[in-house]
């Protein structure tokens, strides 16, 4: 339970063996008298211990990577959201500020090509299309659905297959292609009270977007 094993590996190997030979007749044992030794009550631990394994471990082991092979470099900038406030209350209520900010940064990517991509081995490999990953957090930990081809929607459709993705994360039953083959990530935590946050980058990715909290600095 829990180990990786790559496509093709043997998973379990089947030997056929012959009945034992029946059991040689022993002589039945004379009751003996037993003392109760009451076990000495052992201190309180002072710490419970939790398995790291199945996806758990898969993370662990991803982030431990990026954090090993690739250069972690973060800027921290503020902007003024008060445009994209002012439009999700008056046209997109139905929106969430995710979805609105994946529609803005998959325009943005078409700007800066570069970001889009992957670095494998010694290349650059700069994608056509923006496959988008969006960090869910579930039970099992923090893991990211991608909306393929994400470039070629409108805000609708966009919103629909995202909307599915993270469902599909959240129920555990998203297929592999739902959840491989990103080309840039996108992690918001703005529903909490994290105003700033370093987001590990999601390899071979080159780059991933941190979103945090929308504050009111003027009130």
């Amino acid at each position: 339970k829990g180990a990786r094993v790559k496509p093709g590996d043997p998973l379990v190997e089947i030997e056929e063996v012959t009945a034992p030979a029946p059991p040689t007749p022993t002589a039945v044992p004379q009751p003996q008298v037993v003392t109760e030794v009451k076990p000495t009550p052992k201190p309180e631990e002072e710490y419970s211990v939790v398995k790291i394994e199945g996806i758990r471990k898969v993370i662990a082991d991803r982030m431990t990577e990026s954090l090993r092979t690739m250069a972690q470099y973060t800027l921290h900038t503020e902007i003024d959201a008060s445009e994209l406030v002012r439009l999700r209350e008056s046209r997109f209520k139905d929106y969430t500020y995710t979805e609105l900010i994946s529609y803005l940064v998959i325009k943005a990517l078409r700007d800066y090509p570069t970001l889009n991509a992957h670095v494998v081995g010694d290349e650059m490999r700069i994608f056509k299309h923006v496959h988008l990953g969006i960090g869910v957090q579930t039970d099992k930990g923090l893991l990211v659905g991608v909306v393929k081809n994400a470039d070629e929607m409108d805000l609708d459709t966009l919103v629909k297959n995202t909307r599915k993705i993270i469902d599909d994360v959240r129920q555990g039953k998203a297929p592999p292609e739902e959840l491989t083959g990103s080309t840039f990530t996108i992690s918001n935590l703005g529903m909490t009270e994290v105003t700033f946050f370093t987001p590990i980058i999601n390899p071979p990715e080159v780059a991933i977007l941190g979103v945090g909290k929308i504050r009111d600095v003027l009130g």
